[in-house]
C-alpha cells in the first residue's frame, strides 16, 4: 500500500488514459498493428499502480500447534490451517487534499476443529490534509475486529478485538526547520473473553510539542501528551478513570549510507491501582540499523513503555522489549529474514483466565521469492514459548502461500 499511496497526483487521470487509449487502438488501428495475444497481454502492460482502486489477494496454508492458545497444564489443540485474505484500497486526490481507504478480510479456517475458525475484518480510512505550505497533518479512522496479536494476548483463548479509533495528528512551520506539533483522538477496545472485559477502554487524548527537521534526515520531537483511560467494567483493583502523561523527546538521524538510528527517552506517569500514587516511570524506545551492502541488513531495537494494561488488571502496565532481525538478499528476488524477540509485561493484581506478569520469547523466520512483479511466494515460521506464574505454554505456527499484488 505504500508504493501504491507515493503514485502521482494524477493517478484517475491517468488511469482512465490508459483505458481511453486501449479502446483508441481497438477501435482505429487495423488488427495486424496490434500484439498477437491482445487483449489477453493487457492486463500484464497496464499500470496497475495507476487505477484508483488497487485489489490484492493472499492465500496461505500451514499449521498452529495451539490453535486455542492453551493454558499451561492443559493439552493444546494442533490443527492444520488455511487463510484467505482479500483486500482493497481506493484514492483520490483532490487539489492537495489526498484520501485513501482500505478494506481487509481474512478468513482462517482451522481442517481439524471447524468451530474455532476465524474471520478478521478491517476498515481504514485517512486524509492526508494540506493548507498551504505551512502546515499539514493526517486524519485517520480504524474500525477493525480481529484476533488479539500473539504479543498482544491478555490470556488464554481466542480473544476477538474490537477496535474503533479516531486520530488527527499535524504539523505547522514556526520558523525555519522548527514546527509545532499538534493532535488529538479517540479510540475505544472491546474483548470478546469474558475473563479480559475487565480490561475493555475508552481513551481519549490531545498532544503539544515541537519538532525540528534538519538535514541529512535529521528529525526531533519534544512533546506532552495526555490520555484520558475509562474502564467501563471496572473491578475492584481497577479505578473506572484514570490519566497517563507522557512527556518524550526522540531523536532520529541516517548518520551514513550504513547507520541510520532513532531514540526516544521521557517520562510517564499513570496510577496502577484505586488510591495509589500514579506510577511514575522513565520511558524510552530506540533503534539501530546497520545496511553494510545490499545484500545484509540488521536491526536491534528496545523499549520500555507505560501503557493501557494488556494482561492484568489494573489501570496501567509497564512493557518492556527487546527484538533483533537480520535480513538477507541473495537475489533481487530472493531474500531470507530471521529474527528474535522478548517482551516483558509487569506482574499485577491475580485475575483468573489472564496471564497476570508474563514474559514471551520468540523465534522467528521468514523468506520471500518474487515470482513476478505482481506475486510472490512467502514462506514463514513462528515459535513463541510464553512464561507465566503458572509455567510455560509454547506455540508454533508454520505458513507458506502466495500474496498477489499488481501494484
Amino acid at each position: 500500500m505504500r508504493r501504491a499511496d507515493r503514485a502521482g497526483g494524477h493517478a484517475q487521470g491517468k488511469a482512465v488514459a490508459a483505458v481511453a487509449l486501449a479502446l483508441a487502438l481497438a477501435l482505429a488501428a487495423p488488427a495486424a498493428a496490434l500484439p498477437q495475444d491482445w487483449p489477453i497481454s493487457w492486463p500484464q502492460t497496464f499500470n496497475w499502480s495507476d487505477s484508483p482502486v488497487l485489489l490484492d489477494l493472499h492465500q496461505y496454508g500451514g499449521f498452529n500447534d495451539n490453535i486455542l492458545n492453551s493454558p499451561p497444564g492443559v493439552q493444546p489443540k494442533a490443527s492444520a490451517l488455511s487463510q484467505t485474505g482479500v483486500g482493497a484500497t481506493a484514492r483520490l486526490r483532490l487539489g492537495q487534499q489526498a484520501f485513501t481507504a482500505s478494506a481487509t478480510l481474512t478468513a482462517t479456517d482451522y481442517l481439524d476443529d471447524p468451530s474455532a475458525s476465524l474471520h478478521d475484518r478491517a476498515l481504514r480510512l485517512g486524509w492526508d490534509q494540506r493548507l498551504g505550505e505551512p502546515c499539514k497533518g493526517r486524519l485517520a479512522a480504524e474500525a477493525s475486529d480481529k484476533q488479539s496479536d500473539f504479543d498482544q494476548a491478555s490470556g488464554p483463548g481466542q480473544d476477538i478485538l474490537r477496535t474503533r479509533k479516531l486520530d488527527d495528528e499535524g504539523r505547522c512551520a514556526v520558523s525555519g526547520p522548527f514546527g509545532a506539533l499538534v493532535g488529538g483522538g479517540a479510540s475505544s477496545l472491546r474483548h470478546s473473553t469474558v475473563s479480559a472485559q475487565a480490561l475493555d477502554n475508552d481513551k481519549a487524548y490531545g498532544k503539544l510539542g515541537l519538532d525540528y527537521e534538519g538535514r541529512n534526515r535529521d528529525h526531533a520531537e519534544l512533546f506532552i501528551k495526555l490520555t484520558g483511560l475509562r474502564f467501563p467494567q471496572a473491578t475492584g483493583t481497577l479505578s473506572p478513570d484514570s490519566t497517563l502523561t507522557d512527556l518524550q523527546a526522540s531523536y532520529r538521524r541516517a548518520f551514513s549510507p550504513l547507520w541510520e538510528a532513532r531514540a526516544m527517552i521521557g517520562a510517564s506517569a499513570a496510577p496502577t491501582t484505586p488510591g495509589a500514587a500514579p506510577n511514575q516511570i522513565a520511558v524510552y524506545d530506540a533503534e539501530l540499523l546497520w545496511t553494510p551492502s545490499e545484500l545484509w541488513r540488521a536491526s536491534f531495537s528496545a523499549s520500555r513503555t507505560l501503557n493501557a494494561p494488556i494482561s492484568i488488571v489494573a489501570n496501567s502496565q509497564i512493557a518492556q522489549t527487546l527484538n533483533l532481525s537480520l535480513t538477507w538478499r541473495p537475489t533481487p528476488k530472493l531474500s531470507f529474514t530471521a529474527g528474535l524477540g522478548r517482551l516483558r509485561l509487569e506482574n499485577g493484581p491475580t485475575t483468573p483466565g489472564l496471564y497476570g506478569g508474563t514474559t514471551l520469547n520468540t523465534v522467528s523466520g521468514r523468506a520471500v521469492y518474487q515470482m513476478t512483479p505482481f506475486t510472490s511466494l512467502t514462506a514463514s515460521f513462528l515459535r513463541g514459548i510464553r512464561s507465566v506464574a503458572a509455567g510455560q505454554t509454547q506455540t508454533t505456527l508454520a505458513m507458506i502461500g502466495v500474496d498477489f499484488k499488481p501494484y
